[in-house]
């Protein structure tokens, strides 16, 4: 069954690493990488919404992501995605082999069939976008966790810590995984369960995560405390839910939208979770380990709900750990129901995995995003098939708009990826792409944390600098930090006094994120 899961998994990454959609934060992300592999530093030189983890790592990236464009970065965004199952699936071996190597065999293989066979989990695996470096991150926490038993286990406690801080400056929501886990240790470890010879892991986990995170993070803070705290907090904290009712159909949304895209592991986990509770069969009691993998994903998930936009795909970082939860679960509930002799054959094993394999294949058919590879917005009654996946139509853009560009020139976008396309320049200011306007804010607070108010990107429009410029329906339309729509005078204003110094000179339909209508303007002479 190994073979065939990951050929399925090698293939829905390939698929989504050309066919899938455009995303906005793609380009900004690989942006800090190019400014960073050029000496730059987040928060300090340029714009960033996460910890400084990303910028660097794609930084590493950029060799690929230079000659390549944005497809360079999603195939090191995939092979980080794969590297996440592989240790997903390394992790719940790991849990499981004392117990029996067949339960750990079909642990580790039921939780790459998870987190592999997912239309949805390898798209966000496969672009440009935090989860598949935190998810990465996040799992080597646990595995770190799983080698703390002898007398080093102190070392492997600290590791989990830098882990759990690296992971932290990558996706900020990680932060809960270290209250949460160190928690669980405190109690296993209070109640007297755990190895006496052994240093409180719990002491080293917090050590190790305080000590990496004052090293990840205190630098930028002393160097630029305003931009640093812009980045981190005042971003995310700006956003706005509207009224109640409002707030109530985000939370329902947010989780109905969950409930489709895991349909498969959340069904079996609750199904798995009814079983349980109806025959009253007790399994194997909870390690500390197992524990803190609930906990972990419970804390961080009601982190995310909280936001005023609680995005489903902030979840994808988790997944991976949840799916090595259920997994051992899934086995362990079927060794209650089968004699020790039968499940050590592995039979009704091999039967659970088939099962949980056909299941997720079927989902991924039904997933309707396989669609949208193909198929362009409805029209009527017909469904138009796509000329070229919006990848593709990028890098012919790009094409077209290096003609008028010289190498490092700036081009006027708020359309990120254009510029690691076209290997141009975006004016300083406009690193985070449309939602680097925050038209309220005072000069000085806008200068020090890298982004525009309405003064200042009025003056670069009127300065005029680039010598072409690619405007999307993304652009002069997001006012931040609220992200609502400009008034319609504030835009008409803004682009009158773009057509004060450019013409337009042709148009791309169905560019970028949601295939809005791409402008492109030749600067007048």
């Amino acid at each position: 069954m190994w073979p065939i899961t990951v050929v399925a998994t090698l293939l829905l990454a390939s698929a989504n690493i050309w066919f899938g959609e455009l995303n906005q934060d793609e380009g900004w992300y690989l942006y800090a990488g190019r400014m960073v592999a050029e000496g730059q530093l987040p928060f300090v030189d340029f714009a960033s919404t996460q910890g400084p983890v990303m910028s660097f790592v794609y930084a590493a990236a950029w060799p690929l992501v230079d000659s390549c464009g944005v497809l360079g970065g999603r195939i090191f965004t995939a092979l980080l995605g794969l590297l996440c199952a592989a240790g997903a699936a390394w992790l719940a071996y790991r849990m499981m082999m004392e117990e029996s190597k067949n339960r750990a065999r079909a642990a580790a293989l039921l939780t790459f069939i998870f987190i592999g066979i997912n239309v949805y989990q390898s798209y966000f695996f496969a672009i440009v976008k935090t989860y598949a470096l935190a998810g990465l991150l996040l799992v080597a926490v646990f595995l770190s966790l799983s080698f703390c038993k002898g007398k080093l286990s102190w070392v492997m406690a600290l590791l989990a810590g830098l882990f759990m801080s690296l992971a932290v400056a990558t996706r900020l929501s990680a932060v809960a995984v270290i209250p949460a886990v160190v928690l669980v240790y405190m109690v296993h470890e209070f109640r007297g369960k755990g190895v006496k010879s052994s240093p409180k892991i719990s002491l080293w986990i917090t050590f190790g995560a305080l000590l990496s995170g004052l090293l990840l993070f205190l630098p930028f803070l002393v160097k630029a405390p305003e931009a640093t705290f812009f980045g981190l907090v005042e971003y995310h904290a700006g956003r706005e839910a509207g009224g109640l009712f409002e707030l109530l159909a985000y939370k329902a949304g947010f989780i109905a939208r969950l409930f489709n895209v895991y349909f498969v592991a959340l069904g079996t986990l609750f199904v798995g979770l009814l079983v349980t509770w109806l025959t009253k069969k007790r399994g194997a009691s909870w390690g500390p380990l197992y524990a803190a993998l609930a906990v972990a994903v419970i804390s961080v998930s009601l982190l995310h709900f909280s936001a005023p936009f609680p995005y489903d795909d902030y979840q994808v970082m988790l997944f991976p750990l949840l799916a090595v939860f259920l997994s051992i679960f899934l086995v362990r509930l079927l060794s209650r129901f089968t004699n020790s002799a039968v499940a050590g054959s592995g039979s009704p094993l091999r039967v659970l995995v088939l099962v949980i394999f056909l299941l997720n294949m079927l989902a991924a058919f039904a997933s309707p995003l396989i669609q949208d590879w193909f198929i362009g917005e409805r029209d009527r009654i017909w469904w138009p098939f796509k000329e070229r996946s919006s990848l593709a139509l990028l890098r012919e853009t790009a094409v077209e708009l290096k003609k008028g560009l010289a190498p490092d020139d700036l081009l006027l976008t708020q359309d990120i990826y254009l510029a690691i396309e076209t290997g141009a320049r975006v004016p300083h200011g406009l690193e985070l792409g449309p939602f680097s306007y925050f038209p309220n804010w005072t000069r000085e607070k806008t200068d020090a944390c890298h982004v525009l108010n309405r003064t200042s990107l009025i003056e670069m429009l009127e300065q005029a600098d680039a010598p072409v410029a690619a405007l999307s329906g993304y652009s002069f339309i997001i006012g931040c930090p609220a992200v609502e729509e400009l008034p319609v005078q504030e835009q008409i204003v803004l682009w009158d006094i773009l057509e004060r110094h450019y013409e337009l000179s042709y148009t791309v339909d169905g560019f970028g994120q949601a295939g809005t209508r791409l402008e492109v303007f030749l600067r007048k002479q």
